[in-house]
């Protein structure tokens, strides 16, 4: 994996019509939490591919990367193509405060199959005691 860094750091803060100026291969920043990131480099080597890249490319991508499961590597790598913070004005778009989508975690449930057996064990005993005390045991004999 060859990552390329972007080429220089902002000396100041950028607008968004800036940042949405740089929206197509070879020149692809995008915004997340009011930092500007030139993610031009990392195109070829995005482990979700160019495309969601490439569609969010000189916007404010905020809800779209926490929206979706990052590891910590992939936070880290993100340090490496910031280059700004944005200078939000009234009137840009305002990322919606949200949670991260729930990951799978298929040890999350562990422990709910006991309860299961134990109910099966109950309404056995209940159905068995029914049968008993209704007469049922008089007809195995």
């Amino acid at each position: 994996m060859v990552v390329r860094k972007p080429k220089r750091q902002l000396a100041k803060p950028v607008t968004y019509d800036e940042v949405a100026k740089h929206n197509r291969p070879g020149d692809i920043w995008l915004v997340i939490r009011d930092k500007v990131y030139d993610v031009d480099g990392w195109l070829e080597d995005h482990p979700g591919g160019t495309r969601i890249l490439l569609e969010n490319g000189g916007t404010d991508a905020t809800e779209v990367w926490e929206g979706l499961p990052h590891s910590d590597d992939a936070k880290e790598i993100r340090k490496d193509f910031y280059i700004g913070e944005l200078l939000r004005r009234p009137g840009d778009p305002v990322p919606k405060d949200q949670e991260p989508l729930p990951v799978y975690d298929p040890n999350a449930n562990k422990g709910g199959l006991p309860w299961l057996w134990i109910l099966v064990f109950l309404l056995g005993l209940v159905g068995a005691g029914g049968f008993y005390f209704a007469g049922g045991a008089a007809l195995l004999q």
